[in-house]
C-alpha cells in the first residue's frame, strides 16, 4: 500500500494553523500627558532634570501638538508661559490654531506677557490668526501696551495679510495721531491691500490734508513737512 501523507494533512484531516496573534501599537503620547491634572509638575520635574532639549521650538511644538485634547492643549499653553518667553513663542502658533476657542482665547491674550524684545514675534503671529474674533483680540492688545511700543506693532499690522488687521491698525492711528504714528500711517501706502487704500487715503488726508500716490512721495514731503505738524498732531490727542 502507498502512504500518502502530506504536511499538514492526516487520514484525511486538515490540521488548521493557528492565527498570528494581533499586535497593538502602543500610545505614542508621553507618559506625562496621562492625566491632565498632574501633567505640569511630572513634565516641570523633567524639564529642571534635563533642561537641554527644551531649549528647543521643535520640542514645544511637537509636546502640543502631541496634546490630543482641549485639557492638555491649555496644560501646555500654561507650561509654556511659566517656562519663558521662547516656549510660549514656540507653542503660539498652533494654540492660537487650535480648535479649542478657550485656547485660542487664552494664547492670543498670553501675548502681552512677551517681554519687550519678544512682543514683535508674538503679535505678527497673532495678526495672522485664521480666526478673525481672535485677531481682533490680538489687536485689542495695543491699548495695553505702552505707547513707545506702539509703532512698531502697528507697523507688524499693516503689514498683516488680513484686511480687518490693518483697518484696525488705521483706526487707531487716526483717533490717536502723532508724528511717529503718522510715520507708520504712510508706510500703509506700500504694504496695504487694495480693499484698504481708499480708507487708508482718506485717514491721512483727514490729517494733513494732503493726498499721496505713492508711500515714496509721502515719505519726501513728509521729511520736508514734518516740523509744521508735530505741535498740531500732539494738541489733537
Amino acid at each position: 500500500m502507498q502512504r500518502s501523507e502530506r504536511k499538514g494533512e492526516r487520514a484525511g484531516v486538515v490540521l488548521l494553523q493557528t492565527p498570528a496573534p494581533v499586535i497593538f501599537a502602543k500610545s505614542t503620547r508621553p507618559a506625562a500627558m496621562e492625566d491632565p491634572k498632574t501633567y505640569a509638575a511630572v513634565r516641570l520635574k523633567q524639564i529642571k532634570a534635563n533642561p537641554a532639549p527644551w531649549t528647543e521650538p521643535w520640542a514645544w511644538r511637537k509636546e502640543f501638538a502631541e496634546a490630543d485634547s482641549p485639557e492638555l492643549q491649555r496644560e501646555v499653553l500654561a507650561l509654556a508661559k511659566q517656562v519663558g518667553h521662547s516656549p510660549l513663542i514656540s507653542v503660539l502658533a498652533l494654540a492660537l490654531a487650535s480648535e479649542d476657542g478657550v485656547v485660542r482665547l487664552d494664547a492670543a491674550r498670553s501675548i502681552v506677557l512677551l517681554s519687550e524684545e519678544r512682543l514683535r514675534d508674538g503679535f505678527a503671529i497673532g495678526v495672522e490668526a485664521a480666526d478673525p474674533e481672535i485677531r481682533e483680540e490680538v489687536m485689542d492688545l495695543i491699548y495695553q501696551i505702552q505707547p513707545h511700543l506702539r509703532p512698531e506693532l502697528l507697523r507688524v499690522a499693516m503689514a498683516a495679510s488680513a484686511a480687518d488687521v490693518q483697518l484696525r491698525a488705521i483706526a487707531f492711528m487716526s483717533e490717536h495721531p502723532s508724528p511717529d504714528l503718522f510715520a507708520v500711517l504712510i508706510e500703509g501706502l506700500r504694504t496695504s491691500t487694495a480693499e484698504v487704500r481708499p480708507r487708508l487715503d482718506e485717514a491721512i488726508n483727514d490729517l494733513v490734508q494732503f493726498r499721496f500716490g505713492t508711500f515714496e512721495e509721502a515719505a519726501t514731503w513728509w521729511a520736508q513737512n514734518r516740523s509744521e505738524f508735530d505741535d498740531l498732531m500732539t494738541r489733537i490727542q
